[in-house]
């Protein structure tokens, strides 16, 4: 069965009701959503990063420049761990 856009917005709203109030944790939420949007677009290639990310209310945060930026990828995420 295939994801629909239901299913992506559901995921959006549930990140939307996690978004951290501490703005110390803004930018790891950001780039956990932009990971997710990733997943989402290999599972339906019709997936939208932008509606997703205007729906999960990431597009508001600064961070989102950041969690988007070229060097985003598996060295990225290597170097966290």
């Amino acid at each position: 069965m295939t994801m629909t856009r239901k299913d992506f917005a559901a995921i959006a709203d549930a990140l939307l009701e996690m978004r951290p109030r501490d703005p110390a944790m803004m930018s790891q939420w950001t780039e956990d959503i932009c990971a997710v949007a990733h997943a989402c677009k290999a599972i339906n290639p019709r997936f939208s990063h932008d509606r997703f990310y205007d729906a999960s209310g990431v597009r508001d945060t600064v961070a989102m420049e950041a969690a988007t930026a070229p060097s985003w990828g598996a060295a990225a995420r290597a170097q966290r761990h």
